[in-house]
């Protein structure tokens, strides 16, 4: 999954990853810092869509929110978030970073 995208004059490739999660966007903030092995982050809100830019780790996160999903009186926020590495990144390094993304980002009960 790669994708081109113009920054300034140059192209850069990026690997792209896509997930839907079940929170809001101040929650998925919340949870960053721990998720992404606390790396410096800027965050820019342009229209719907948040972008969290790790400059000196060469990747970016975008999350828009979406149409929560509702099940009786159960309503739970949707969240599209979509990775995307710079081509330095090695597969065996964006399966570590998504390994422990997704280990303190996962939610639910037993």
């Amino acid at each position: 999954m790669s994708e081109n995208n113009s920054a300034g004059n140059s192209l850069r490739e990026f690997v792209v990853i896509h997930l839907m999660m079940g929170c809001t966007r101040d929650q998925f903030i919340a949870w960053l810092p721990a998720a992404c092995h606390f790396r410096s982050f800027q965050i820019d809100v342009d229209g719907f869509k948040t972008i969290i830019l790790f400059p000196s780790d060469a990747f970016l996160i975008e999350i828009v929110s979406k149409e929560s999903r509702k099940m009786a009186l159960l309503e739970i926020p949707v969240l599209e978030v979509v990775f995307k590495f710079e081509k330095t990144w090695t597969t065996e390094l964006i399966d570590q970073f998504m390994g422990r993304f997704k280990q303190y980002t996962q939610r639910g009960g037993g």
